[in-house]
């Protein structure tokens, strides 16, 4: 119903952008829908905000990072369900006060025709990880990054 037709790109055209610092969020298969939905993804913790890219990593059955986009804000830390923009409460259920969304540059999300695979389960993203945008560009697992 939600599914928008997201853009499949190899990972080294995201080379002719400019260099930058990446997050990857870690998500289960469920989430790619809210990411999809909304333009956004929510409800994380991070300190860093000026990051201006995003990248999702799809547990099973993908297990690899899949999505890409372009950062247009991130919110300060929420304090209640009210300050959320955009999102309807039915998809509010993972939200905590103090969690913030990273809103994404409209027309910016792609799917990766080369997703980076998992090399071992041990190495599956739990929480957010720090990146550069290079080492997405030429990583071939996720220990790479």
């Amino acid at each position: 119903m939600f599914e928008k037709d997201v853009p499949l790109i190899a990972r080294k055209e995201l080379a002719v952008k400019i260099p930058g610092p990446v997050v990857i969020c870690p998500s289960k298969i469920e989430g790619v829908e809210f990411l999809k939905k909304y333009n956004a993804w929510g409800f994380i913790s991070m300190t860093e905000k000026r990051i201006p890219y995003f990248a999702l990593y799809v547990g099973r059955p993908e297990s690899s990072v899949l999505y890409f986009g372009e950062i247009e804000s991130i919110t300060q830390p929420l304090r209640s369900r009210e300050e959320l923009i955009k999102i309807q409460e039915k998809d509010t259920e993972l939200f905590e006060p103090g969690k913030r969304v990273i809103h994404l540059k409209p027309g910016t999300l792609v799917r990766f025709k080369d997703p980076i695979p998992l090399k071992g389960k041990k190495s599956a993203p739990r929480g957010l990880r720090y990146t550069t945008l290079e080492k997405l560009v030429q990583a071939n697992h996720i220990d790479d990054l």
